[in-house]
């Protein structure tokens, strides 16, 4: 997907959070346990709706400020299967004040299997959920309008798929020779989604959201290098100290609730937080 136009990103509030529902790092499921991110919601979905932005070609830090609500972001995990829904109504302002020039709300579900990485269906979730408004024409035209003085950056994007024109009759040499904007390298870990660096964003191929998932990883899968990399996630959650809990897993206290940590191939992340008074 190539989408031509500027944009800045603001602020994205998290309803469920700012109600009281849940906690503001923390995803409403229906089955027992909680699931807790590293950073509130709505941080993680501006960082995500950012690396999206720019790799599908959007110019970024001008033009319009694209900012918006997250309504609901549900997983329905009590039966055998999962069910994904992200609610979020997003809004692109009027360059100079007045009425918005795009508040539309959006909703995208998707059913998976139950047994799944939950944070690296997480980011696809959050991807495809993106993807979605900016297969919404009323959204580009908002931000296509703000995409550079000369407008060229359009022009030149959609060459990049199939040639187009020059929209002006008398185009310059600067508008000829005007250079499609390369989408930022990603820097994950490795290529898959769960292995994404918790402090970098989605951002290239092959998923943008996956670099924000919460994940440590080193250079030797062994034993001790697991119980380490485990101690270290638990830190960074506000834990306590890690116990074996298995070949791969281990479980640290976080206060009234554990959080459960699976290490693999090198790298341990956690997947969702069990009872203090018994295991899941």
């Amino acid at each position: 997907m190539i989408v031509s136009g500027s944009e800045q990103v603001g602020t994205f509030k998290y309803t469920p959070g700012d109600s009281g529902k849940v906690k503001e790092n923390q995803l409403r499921n229906t089955a027992l346990g909680n699931i807790m991110i590293d950073r509130n919601v709505g941080d993680y979905f501006k960082q995500a709706f950012f690396e999206e932005s720019r790799f599908v070609g959007i110019k970024m830090d001008q033009g319009p400020l694209v900012h918006g609500t997250i309504n609901d972001l549900l997983i329905d995990d009590l039966g055998y299967s999962v069910d994904w829904t992200l609610d979020v109504t997003y809004v692109v302002d009027t360059v100079g004040g007045g009425a918005s020039c795009y508040n539309q709300q959006k909703v995208f579900k998707k059913h998976t299997a139950k047994f799944v990485n939950a944070f690296g269906t997480l980011n696809e979730v959050i991807k495809d959920g993106i993807e979605e408004v900016f297969k919404d024409s009323a959204f580009v035209s908002c931000i296509q309008g703000h995409a550079g003085s000369s407008g060229i950056a359009i022009a030149t994007v959609a060459n990049t798929v199939t040639p187009t024109p020059t929209p002006t009759p008398t185009p310059t040499p600067t508008q000829a020779s005007a250079p499609a904007p390369a989408p930022a390298p990603a820097s994950v870990a490795t290529t898959t989604l769960p292995a994404a660096d918790p402090s970098s964003a989605p951002a290239a191929n092959p998923e943008p959201a996956q670099q924000v998932t919460p994940v440590v990883a080193a250079s030797a899968p062994d034993g001790d290098a697991n119980l380490a990399l485990a101690q270290s996630v638990a830190n960074g959650l506000g834990c306590g100290a890690v116990q074996a809990n298995g070949g791969t897993t281990f479980t640290a206290p976080c206060g009234s609730y554990s959080v459960l940590i699976d290490c693999n191939g090198g790298q341990c992340r956690p997947m969702h937080t069990v009872s203090a008074k018994h295991d899941e």
